[in-house]
């Protein structure tokens, strides 16, 4: 993220304060129902969100930038294990067993007793709200 063409205004900047502050309001209402404990140092983080949003917003842009940082570098890791795994936990073995038995799901071999690759559908009436839901 270049900081260069970040243009933040007091009202983006508020909503990520007042986000933040709401956010870890909830997340130590979890860890007291969870463990029965208040974490207070969480809850007077939240406040200081809170107050930095309503008073002082722009106090929060370096916050938000590095915490914009860390999410796009989040995404970045997330989105490459993310792929990984489907393709080599889910695409891989369909593509291995697909293989060993020899199914082709596409019909792509070549048929010299066809006289026809197309397809017989059944004729049906159009009518006008199949446009309108096509799928």
């Amino acid at each position: 993220m270049n900081n260069n063409r970040l243009s933040l205004g007091k009202s983006d900047l508020r909503k990520f304060g007042f986000l933040m502050g709401f956010a870890l309001c909830v997340i130590t209402g979890v860890i007291f129902l969870k463990h029965q404990r208040v974490a207070w140092p969480n809850y007077l983080i939240s406040l200081i969100f809170f107050i930095l949003a309503a008073f002082f917003p722009a106090v929060l842009k370096p916050v938000y930038i590095i915490w914009m940082k860390f999410a796009h570098t989040l995404g970045w890791i997330n989105t490459r294990l993310i792929l990984f795994l489907v393709f080599y936990l889910i695409l891989t073995p369909i593509g291995i067993i697909t293989k060993l038995f020899r199914i082709d799901f596409l019909e792509r071999k070549i048929s010299v007793n066809r006289s026809s690759y197309w397809k017989k559908r059944e004729e049906k009436e159009v009518e006008p709200l199949d446009y309108e839901r096509q799928f």
